[in-house]
């Protein structure tokens, strides 16, 4: 089992959003700089905020897991092993705006005009991955490692900072997790060539992840477009709208059936990448004694196949883009645009 802490950025969210730490105005064509003006003019252009608070009865984020696995040596120094990992986790983050519209009479329940957006530890997940691999270390030159990966996960949260489609009906939140990649195949290995050159592959081909589907609209008034269709009854009906996962209502009447979070699914990624290296020794200072001095070349490729990995693709139903990967996936400098890095690097 094993526990998370509330992070402390949270909690200074609640701290500095809390409708009287920090204020937003807006004052049109102001003629007043260098001048400060009055509270009372500040107060007349206030604009309505969100509120964060953290939920009182908070529980510490819990995952349980339960994991099995069987390991066998081959012959020629070769490694099997497979591994079944089952994760469940409890009092999870999500947030909520529990100042909403009530469905029927819409009355704030909390009054006033400010939504208050409530970070608490409703949400669950469970995940299964069965892990797969082979080690082999053919000689002290050649060895490689490649495994296999499939998971399933599911949540009703994607995190502290997302929001449920219905804040009054958490039971449509179940769904595939923001993080579910049913299947990941990893392949590294080193090979020490004549002449000390060494060749170090590394290749990563994974599933796409799923991503949220929404209606690019405020449906139930919580001023969140997080709202989704629903699947159309009557594909005849004025404003349907055809899409890979079937027809969909970007209104749909009460009672209708969403579509479940997390329906659509963004490409997949394919990562390969290769570095080669050449020591060079540059002898020994003294007879008899060791001289650590080394001139280490190196030439890093960073997508070698140069694979456009797009990111998940516009979930906007009213977005003439919807459907559409407005850009690649980033941030690890793996799946950009090709690259190779030179570099030569003295040790002494």
């Amino acid at each position: 089992m094993f526990y998370d802490r509330l992070s402390e950025s949270l909690t200074l969210d609640a701290l500095r959003q809390n409708g009287i730490r920090q204020q937003q105005f807006l004052i049109r064509n102001p003629d007043f700089y260098p001048v400060v003006p009055d509270p009372t003019t500040l107060a007349s252009n206030a604009l309505p905020q969100a509120i964060r608070e953290i939920d009182a009865h908070w529980r510490t984020p819990t995952l349980i897991q339960f994991a099995i696995g069987y390991e066998r040596q081959l012959p020629r120094h070769i490694t099997v092993a497979t591994n079944y990992i089952y994760s469940i986790g409890v009092h999870q983050l999500r947030s909520r705006d529990i100042n909403a519209p009530l469905p029927v009479s819409g009355v704030l329940p909390y009054g006033g005009s400010n939504a208050i957006y409530l970070y608490e530890t409703s949400g669950v997940y469970r995940q299964k991955q069965l892990i797969n691999t082979v080690t082999a270390r053919a000689s002290s030159k050649l060895s490689f490692n490649a495994s296999y990966t499939y998971g399933r996960a599911m949540s009703n949260t994607d995190g502290a900072g997302s929001f449920p489609a219905n804040p009054y009906d958490l039971s449509t939140e179940y769904s595939r997790a923001g993080f579910d990649v049913r299947h990941r195949v990893q392949i590294n290995g080193s090979w020490t060539a004549r002449w000390g050159m060494r060749f170090s592959p590394f290749l990563t081909i994974t599933s796409g992840r799923p991503y949220n589907i929404t209606t690019g609209s405020d449906l139930n008034g919580d001023g969140l477009f997080t709202d989704r269709p629903s699947f159309a009854l009557n594909g005849s009906e004025p404003g349907m709208i055809a899409t890979p996962y079937g027809l969909l209502n970007p209104a749909p009447p009460p009672g209708e059936q969403i579509i479940p979070r997390n329906l659509g699914t963004a490409p997949g990624m394919v990562a390969a990448n290769l570095r080669f290296s050449k020591i060079f020794n540059l002898g020994e200072a003294n007879p008899g004694g060791d001289d650590p001095r080394q001139l280490v070349f190196s030439v890093n490729a960073r997508n070698i196949l140069n694979h456009p990995n797009f990111s998940a693709p516009d979930g906007n139903l009213s977005s003439p883009l919807f459907g559409q990967s407005t850009s690649l996936v980033g941030g690890n400098g793996t799946t950009g645009n090709r690259r190779i890095d030179l570099q030569l690097a003295f040790n002494f």
